[in-house]
């Protein structure tokens, strides 16, 4: 008899500590490609609470841009397709209380500074997220978890425990602690039973005194 699948982790970071770290790699518009790449990934990753497959999935034509959110529809399956299921939808919203935290405005900037280097060996490249370094080809799910953890680490975050995947948690779990419903983070994150968020991502928050952190899953 196969043992049933268990949490990865007992507890998880407080998004705060990394939120904190991301405010100071401010503004967008004088970050270096690869400071703007990593920070672009982690608000997304924060807001949305996807899978780094997810993130990967995101296509400049299958964006469409409103005044207050950007939506990417995710039209090819993912790891958490199942048959009958709609197309995923993934929101990036403003968040005006803090344009040093904007997901929404990090991603005009991102695709604005990329525009130029997306034309490469006589391809056009829509993949949102394109290698800071030459020659800027589309990127796997693995470069995003990579850059990712990147980012856990310069927030002084345990990345010998905490890897790419745990911001599901961590994002999931801080929304809950502030009071977003079940229901709210199950659709947001595209989980289809509450069973599981409170089994494998609703975790103990390491809580920092930071005071930063109301952008997450907003």
């Amino acid at each position: 008899m196969k043992r049933p699948p268990q949490p990865k982790y007992c507890v998880t970071w407080d998004v705060c500590v990394v939120m904190t770290y991301l405010k100071r790699l401010s503004p967008c518009s004088s970050l270096t490609l690869k400071q703007l790449t990593l920070k672009l990934t982690a608000l997304i990753a924060l807001v949305t609470a996807q899978r780094c497959q997810s993130l990967c999935s995101l296509n400049l034509d299958n964006l469409t841009l409103t005044s207050d959110k950007a939506t990417f529809t995710i039209k090819h399956r993912l790891k958490t397709s199942r048959p009958g299921k709609s197309q995923l939808s993934v929101e990036i919203s403003n968040f005006p209380q803090d344009l040093e935290l904007c997901p929404r405005a990090h991603l005009l900037c991102y695709i604005q500074k990329t525009e130029s280097l997306r034309t490469v060996e006589s391809q056009c490249v829509k993949q949102l997220f394109v290698s800071y370094c030459k020659p800027h080809k589309a990127v796997s799910s693995a470069t995003i978890a990579r850059w990712l953890k990147t980012i856990l680490k310069q927030a002084n975050i345990d990345t010998s425990i905490f890897t790419a995947h745990s911001y599901r948690s961590a994002a999931a779990s801080a929304a809950h602690f502030k009071g977003a419903s079940v229901a709210d983070i199950m659709k947001l994150a595209d989980w289809s039973s509450p069973t599981v968020f409170n089994k494998f991502y609703n975790k103990p928050i390491v809580v920092s005194n930071s005071p930063v952190g109301a952008l997450v899953l907003s």
